[in-house]
C-alpha cells in the first residue's frame, strides 16, 4: 500500500516546495503589482466601502461605466460548496504558491490518466505550473484566467476515463473540473476549451465507430453529458446572472441601426453580439502561436527593455530627432 502511494505523496511534496521556493517571497508578505488586479480593487472599492459600513452586499455600483451590477465584479460563492475543494486543493494557501500548487496537482491527474509513470508524470506537472504563459498571465493579474488553467487538465482526465468505460470515476472527475472551473470565473476559458472537447469527441465517436464501440461511446457521452450539466448547475447563481446582464450590452441584440442595408456593422452595438474585428482582436495570429516555442518571433512586450547594444539603439543614437 505504502509503495503505491509513496510516488503520490511525493509528487505533492515535490511541488509545495517548488512553488514555496519560487514563490517565496509571499512568504515575506511581499506582492506582485498586477495591473489587471489593481484596476479590479479600484472597480469594486465602492461595493466594498459599502460591506465595510452596513455589513450588506451591494448588488449595483455607480463606480463603473453608467452603473453596473456588482455580480460582474465580485462573483458571488456563497451557497457554492466547490469553493471549499477549491481552498483543499490549494492546501489553504493564498496564491501565489497555493494556485500554481493547484495546477501542478491538476496536470499529475491527467498524466496519471494518460497511464504515464508518476515519476515522469511530476516533470510533466512541473512544467505545466511553471509554464512561461502561466507567469505571465499571473504577472498581468489575469488570475481567473490562470485559475481556471489550472483546472482544465481535470476536464481532460474526467474525459478520457469515460471513454476508457471508467464510466464513475470519469464522470466525478469531469463534474468537478467542469464545476470548479467555472467556479474560476473565467468563462471564456470555459468556452474555448469546450470546443476543444468538442473536436476530441467527434474524433472518438469516428474511432469507436469503426472499432464496433459505439454503445460504450453512447454510455461515456451520457455520462460526460450529465456530468457536466451538474458542473454548471453549482455556479448557475454566477451564469444565470451574467446571461441576463450581456443581454443588456453590446452581447446581446443591436441597439443602433446601419444606414443602408448593404452597409457592414461598424461597431458591437450594431450588430447581434460582438462584432468580429472586435472580438478577435485580443486573439493570436498564426505566427504569434510560435512565441510560445520561440521567444521573440514576432517581437517582445510593449514595455520590454531594449538592449544597450542593439541595433535599434545603435541607429537611434545616429539619428537627429
Amino acid at each position: 500500500m505504502l509503495k503505491t502511494i509513496l510516488p503520490h505523496l511525493v509528487a505533492v511534496a515535490i511541488f509545495l516546495i517548488s512553488c514555496v521556493i519560487y514563490f517565496s517571497p509571499q512568504l515575506e508578505g511581499k506582492v506582485v503589482v498586477q495591473g489587471d488586479y489593481v484596476q479590479y480593487k479600484g472597480m469594486a472599492q465602492e461595493a466594498a466601502e459599502y460591506k465595510a459600513k452596513t455589513g450588506e452586499t451591494t448588488l449595483w455600483t455607480n463606480a463603473m461605466f453608467g452603473g453596473m451590477p456588482t455580480y460582474q465584479i465580485n462573483a458571488s460563492a456563497e451557497g457554492n460548496l466547490l469553493q471549499y475543494f477549491n481552498r483543499f486543493l490549494e492546501l489553504g494557501i493564498n496564491r501565489p504558491i497555493g494556485r500554481f500548487f493547484l495546477s501542478m496537482l491538476c496536470f499529475y491527474i491527467l498524466m496519471l490518466s494518460l497511464k504515464v509513470n508518476p515519476w515522469l508524470s511530476i516533470v510533466g506537472a512541473l512544467a505545466f505550473g511553471f509554464s512561461t504563459n502561466n507567469l505571465v498571465l499571473y504577472e498581468a493579474g489575469h488570475v481567473t484566467k490562470l485559475h481556471a488553467i489550472g483546472y482544465l487538465p481535470l476536464l481532460v482526465a474526467g474525459m478520457l476515463l469515460a471513454y476508457r468505460k471508467q464510466y464513475l470515476l470519469g464522470g466525478i472527475l469531469f463534474a468537478l473540473g467542469v464545476g470548479l472551473n467555472v467556479f474560476a470565473n473565467h468563462v471564456q476559458m470555459t468556452y474555448y476549451f469546450g470546443l476543444t472537447l468538442l473536436i476530441y469527441g467527434i474524433a472518438r465517436f469516428i474511432y469507436d465507430l469503426r472499432s464496433g464501440q459505439v454503445l460504450s461511446f453512447l454510455k461515456a457521452s451520457g455520462v460526460l453529458i450529465l456530468a457536466g450539466l451538474i458542473g454548471l448547475a453549482s455556479s448557475a447563481v454566477n451564469l444565470l446572472t451574467t446571461y441576463e446582464y450581456s443581454q443588456q450590452t453590446m452581447r446581446g441584440k443591436p441597439i443602433l441601426e446601419t444606414t443602408s442595408a448593404i452597409q457592414e456593422p461598424q461597431s458591437s452595438s450594431e450588430t447581434d453580439g460582438l462584432a468580429w474585428d472586435y472580438a478577435m482582436q485580443w486573439s493570436n495570429n498564426s505566427l504569434d502561436l510560435f512565441a510560445a516555442f520561440i521567444p521573440g518571433v514576432v517581437g517582445g512586450g510593449s514595455g520590454e527593455k531594449v538592449g544597450e547594444s542593439s541595433d535599434f539603439i545603435n541607429s537611434s543614437n545616429a539619428t537627429t530627432w
